[in-house]
């Protein structure tokens, strides 16, 4: 995750440093700043990272109450919020998908996600069992 209290100071502190927002006053300044800072807190922007891919193919309900269908592109992620929209590319291949976060897991350890058989199929690892992948957020919904 990008460390937002950066993003603050990389994109309103020059402003306000300059007099562009808040005027010359420094109590508004500061205070320009804090709520610049609690926005931007509350803003999760993830940055793209490797990690190991493992499907399933469970059938029953799912996590966040729905029921798992395998032929769509779902994923199990153990922290990710219910809805996330994910890109995972496959390193080896290049093979690259859409997919929500729809489960809890996997609770293996060294796996990063798990993901539908259909989705494995479409990443060219269903046979393989496991995958290097690139994991980019896409939309994150909280």
């Amino acid at each position: 995750m990008l460390n937002t209290n950066a993003l603050v100071a990389q994109l309103v502190v020059p402003f306000a440093h300059n007099g562009l927002v808040g005027g010359s006053n420094p109590s508004r300044r500061t205070t320009l700043l804090a709520c610049a800072m609690i926005l931007f807190s509350s803003i999760s922007i993830a940055e793209p990272y490797h990690g190991t891919a493992s499907w399933y193919d469970k059938g029953k309900i799912t996590a966040n109450g729905k029921k798992f269908d395998a032929n769509k592109y779902t994923v199990a992620h153990r922290t990710l919020p219910f809805g996330t929209l994910l890109k995972i590319t496959n390193v080896k291949n290049g093979n690259t998908i859409e997919a929500i976060v729809s489960d809890r897991g996997p609770f293996v350890k060294n796996k990063e996600i798990d993901v539908s058989s259909s989705a494995a199929k479409a990443l060219g690892f269903f046979h393989s069992g496991t995958a290097k992948v690139l994991i980019e957020v896409l939309e994150n919904r909280k």
